[in-house]
This record gives C-alpha cells, sequence and structure tokens, in this order.
C-alpha cells in the first residue's frame, strides 16, 4: 500500500519521503561541493602565495657603442663599434679591408690571423677595443707598392696554397713567425710556429717549403 506522507487523520506524517529525501540529499552535495571547490581555490591560492616569485626575464643586453681608433697597415682609422665586435669584424666590416678572412670564427682555423703588437693573433677571438692603440698589420699591409713581401712571394713560388680561404692567415702568421725567431729558422720551427693555423687542402709541405725560403731571403736560415 502507497505512504503519500500523510496518517490516519490526514496530517503530514513523521515519516521522510523519497521526494524530501532527494531534495535533501541534493542540497547537501550542493553545499559540500561548494565547500570542497571553495577549499581547493584556497588551497591552490595559498600555494601560490607561498612559491617564490620568479625574476623577471632579462633581455638581451643593449649594445654600447665606443668609437676608436685602430692603427692599420700605418693608417689611423677612427671608427665606431659595438663593444662586443671583433677586431675581424672592425677590419672588414669599418675598415674595408676584407683581405682578412673569417673561418670558423671560433678561434680555431686561424683563417683570420693578423700581427697585433708584432704577434699573430685570431682576430675573430680579439675584441676589437683591445687592439686600440696597438699597431695592426693585416695582408693589405705586407707588400710595398708592387714588391710583395718574401712569404708572399715564396707561397706564390712553392704553390702553397689551393682553396685560398686560410692563404691571408698562413701569410700572417708566418711573417709573424719569421720576424719573431731567435735565430736559424728550421722546418720544426716553422711547424712550431704555426701550428694554430690549419689548411684544409692539406698544403702544409708547400707552406713548410715556402716558410723555409721566406727564411732565406730574410736571412734567418
Amino acid at each position: 500500500m502507497r505512504n503519500d506522507g500523510a496518517d490516519s487523520k490526514g496530517e503530514p506524517g513523521s515519516e521522510l519521503t523519497r521526494r524530501r529525501f532527494l531534495k535533501t540529499a541534493g542540497v547537501g552535495v550542493a553545499v559540500l561541493g561548494a565547500i570542497g571547490g571553495w577549499s581547493l581555490r584556497s588551497s591552490k591560492q595559498a600555494t601560490a602565495d607561498a612559491a617564490p616569485k620568479a625574476a623577471p626575464a632579462k633581455g638581451p643586453r643593449q649594445p654600447i657603442q665606443r668609437t676608436i681608433t685602430l692603427h692599420v697597415n700605418n693608417r689611423d682609422y677612427r671608427v665606431i663599434v659595438d663593444t662586443r665586435e671583433t677586431l675581424a669584424e672592425a677590419i672588414r666590416d669599418k675598415v674595408g679591408l676584407t683581405g682578412t678572412k673569417v673561418g670558423c670564427n671560433h678561434g680555431q682555423c686561424g683563417a683570420c690571423t693578423v700581427i697585433l703588437g708584432g704577434q699573430a693573433v685570431y682576430s675573430c677571438s680579439t675584441l676589437a677595443v683591445q687592439a686600440e692603440g696597438a699597431k695592426i698589420t693585416t695582408i693589405e699591409g705586407l707588400s710595398q707598392g708592387e714588391k710583395l713581401h718574401p712569404v708572399q712571394e715564396a707561397f706564390l713560388a712553392h704553390d702553397a696554397f689551393q682553396c685560398g680561404i686560410c692563404t691571408s692567415g698562413q701569410i700572417m702568421a708566418l711573417t709573424a713567425c719569421l720576424n719573431n725567431a731567435p735565430g736559424k729558422v728550421t722546418e720544426e720551427s716553422i711547424k712550431a710556429g704555426m701550428g694554430g693555423n690549419l689548411c684544409r687542402c692539406g698544403a702544409y709541405v708547400q707552406i713548410i717549403r715556402a716558410g723555409l725560403q721566406a727564411a732565406a731571403a730574410m736571412g734567418k736560415s
């Protein structure tokens, strides 16, 4: 027999009807859900507040320009450079002497060799601002008019080059090696003096022969 929630006198009964039960349960679930959601949001917010604040990301450093004087091949060049600019870049792009080549651009092959203050240096790993005030010699500064330097003549005589990418650096390194030789130049001293200059074409035998000829012409043999 169906129980509609009324007693024998027609008044509402004390028994919990199915409809009232569902309504009550629904309200309870909604309240619990709201409390749970609020608790979860509060927990996340507390965690976010407790987490260390990340430092704001820094962008690339803005360039710093300087005006310097480069003394190249007995001439002064007043140029504006970035303080991060290499000597190779300044020589090629600012001074306009493109005989200096850039090979690896990491100071490993020697193609960019110039003579700075009497010493052979990799111009791709030397800052332009470091060279201010020093005497710089590039491949363009070796010859005197139409007269080639003894090292240049020896390179031609012995075909001490093939593709030519490394040639200017080889010539500059050999010139510094011979200029700074304390005594008689030998095959071994040339190898030691030019150990950082690579020739991908493998013209090392001809380069050494050219070095010995140039040493004799310069009175170093």
